[in-house]
């Protein structure tokens, strides 16, 4: 997603350019970071939702490996990332590389052989994840302005 520009322009933003006046850096990072976050939330769980969708079996349980170590579930491999650090390089984005096996079934897998000739078979392509953002990418972009709003506010009200 590109860095969309925020302004205000309604009526009741006098208020809120006097409470940013106001803020100092700190909460103002805390307010965008958690705007951000809300923003990326519908993606998210239209991720999840396209996903249970597709037809994979237990997206809800972990995997235990061979060696009995134990991996999340799917489900819990759909994530968001947010960074606020850089004031130019701000950005928030929902991934599913939380759990390693997510990406073949995003992307799909060729026909899998081994050495000696034995098929291991092949994952047809779900696209689960890019029907998600099909669906809810525009509104995610969408709501970015009215969640920084309400987030400036929240952090205003604590203080």
């Amino acid at each position: 997603m590109a860095n969309p520009k925020v302004s205000f322009t309604l009526k009741g933003d006098k208020e809120l350019r006097a409470i940013l006046k106001k803020m100092d850096y700190k909460d103002m990072q805390r307010a965008y970071k958690k705007a951000l976050t809300d923003s990326m939330k519908p993606l998210q769980n239209e991720a999840k939702k396209q996903l249970r969708r597709a037809g994979i079996k237990n997206v809800n349980k972990p995997y235990i490996g061979k060696n009995g170590k134990t991996y999340k579930s799917m489900l819990q491999g759909i994530m968001t990332s947010v960074d606020v650090r850089d004031p130019e390089d701000n950005y928030a984005k929902v991934h599913i590389m939380g759990e390693f096996r997510l990406k073949w079934f995003e992307k799909g897998t060729a026909l899998r052989k081994t050495n000696s000739k034995g098929g291991r078979g092949r994952i047809h392509a779900k696209r689960f994840f890019r029907n998600a953002v099909d669906n809810k990418g525009e509104q995610c972009r969408a709501s970015l302005e009215e969640n920084i709003k309400k987030s400036i506010q929240k952090v205003w009200e604590r203080k």
